[in-house]
């Protein structure tokens, strides 16, 4: 693929939103490079819409990444720092760990959760460092974790169901993704899922569509 075309979808998805050690982590959005590659569908130039979507399937991607947000990070965290983008796993509206530099990820390793997961989409370092390699992109500001959050989902194939706005398939699949989806499990100590009904009730509240 020529260099134009992968910088115009670059800048097409950043613009949606404004969205390790040694151990194996428990995080929300952990997986190996082998689980993000499994299921691929392409890389980032097939992550435009296809399909029959219902509604705009930009707005739909906008809302799905807005609701990922209110279940991982929720709308108090949110509200306090900088929309959500610069939190560090373990975050409380009282006590909210906070990053500055946006020019890498944080790499910041709780030990008492067992994870480096961070911003809007808590995406761990070694996912980070796989995204890089599969984006093209090397830091981790808001567009950039959009993006990123973007080429998971694309990754497990779930980008055309958000599209047509079939939720409940596209959250059947991301739930070895982001751990707080109804359904999923693991994720780090203490995490907890949110209903499918709440996910629909964010993801609308955000002018997504439903198929």
């Amino acid at each position: 693929m020529s260099a134009a075309p992968f910088l115009l979808l670059v800048a097409g998805a950043a613009a949606l939103l404004y969205q390790t050690s040694s151990q194996a982590e428990s995080d929300v959005a952990s997986l190996t490079a082998s689980d993000l590659i499994n299921g691929t569908e392409g890389d980032f130039f097939d992550m435009v819409s296809s399909g029959q979507a219902a509604g705009d399937p930009n707005q739909n991607r906008q809302a799905f990444l807005y609701a990922i947000k209110m279940s991982e990070v929720g709308a108090a965290l949110t509200s306090e720092t900088d929309n959500g983008y610069n939190v560090l796993v373990g975050a409380t509206p009282a006590n909210p760990l906070t990053f500055s530099d946006y020019s890498t990820h944080p790499n910041i390793y709780n030990a008492a959760l067992n994870s480096t997961a961070a911003g809007a989409y808590q995406i761990n370092h070694p996912t980070w460092l796989t995204l890089v390699n599969q984006t093209g992109l090397s830091d981790f500001t808001p567009s950039t974790q959009d993006t990123m959050a973007l080429q998971l989902i694309a990754n497990k194939g779930a980008l055309a169901d958000i599209d047509a706005g079939n939720l409940n398939a596209a959250m059947v699949k991301l739930q070895p993704v982001w751990r707080s989806l109804p359904g999923a499990v693991g994720g780090v100590s203490g995490q907890r899922n949110n209903s499918a009904s709440q996910w629909i009730a964010w993801y609308q509240g955000a002018g997504g569509t439903l198929a």
